[in-house]
């Protein structure tokens, strides 16, 4: 079965915003910090969030591909798909890109996306930019909640959950193991990192919704993972 996430309503649209980097919150961001955007370059800037038949941020899936799992920052949220890692990486490496990541999205969501996806594309590599390892994933029957952090019964076993960080931990680690397995069964290279701790964030480097990282920081860490490959 063919798993589900929150950007299959969007299959074959394109979209000129995008949750977070909302009309909104840029028309908010023209009042209050304007100029960051114009330091940025980001004042009357278009972004298009152009998505795939499946709905993922990416072109339709076609050999020789290289796969990116992750979360908004994999994603590219305010940044245009020629600027972000996975983009600059996949074309220096005279790769096609099949983007799977989701916004918001944990590292659970990954391996579930992975499960199924890698043996429909059958990539060359697969680089997982693993999630804010805090976040869990629960799957109901009618909804997807990526950070279990409200009031409901559920969330309860989630306030225990979050308050031994080992658990978080091994979570985080049980899932980039998983990945790798899959990828190692499948005669895939593999290239794990970390969101925390791996991701050049720049200071004063934002997208467009002034949240995200920018453009610069993305092509550090491309750089990055063309050197592992």
């Amino acid at each position: 079965m063919i798993p589900v996430h929150q950007n299959q309503k969007f299959a074959t649209t394109e979209l000129e915003w995008y949750p977070y980097d909302d009309e909104e919150t840029y028309d908010q961001n023209l009042i209050t910090r304007l100029d960051d955007l114009v330091r940025l370059n980001w004042v009357n800037r278009q972004i298009r969030y152009k998505f795939n038949s499946n709905g993922f941020r990416s072109e339709e899936f076609t050999d020789n591909s290289v796969v990116f799992l992750g979360c908004s920052i994999t994603f590219g949220i305010g940044l245009t798909s020629e600027s972000i890692f996975p983009t600059i990486v996949a074309d220096r490496m005279g790769l096609n890109c099949a983007n799977l990541a989701i916004s918001g999205s944990s590292n659970d969501t990954a391996f579930r996306i992975a499960e199924y996806w890698l043996r429909e594309i059958k990539p060359v590599a697969v680089v997982l930019m693993s999630p804010d390892k805090s976040r869990l994933e629960l799957l109901t029957t009618d909804v997807i909640n990526y950070r279990v952090n409200s009031t409901s019964l559920s969330d309860k076993f989630y306030q225990r959950w979050i308050m031994n960080e080992e658990n978080s931990r091994l979570n985080q680690i049980k899932n980039q193991l998983a990945i790798k397995s899959l990828c190692q069964m499948q005669g895939i290279k593999f290239l794990n990192f970390n969101v925390e701790t791996d991701f050049c964030y720049i200071d004063n480097d934002f997208a467009r919704d002034l949240s995200h990282p920018g453009i610069a920081g993305h092509i550090a860490t491309a750089e990055k993972i063309i050197n592992k490959f």
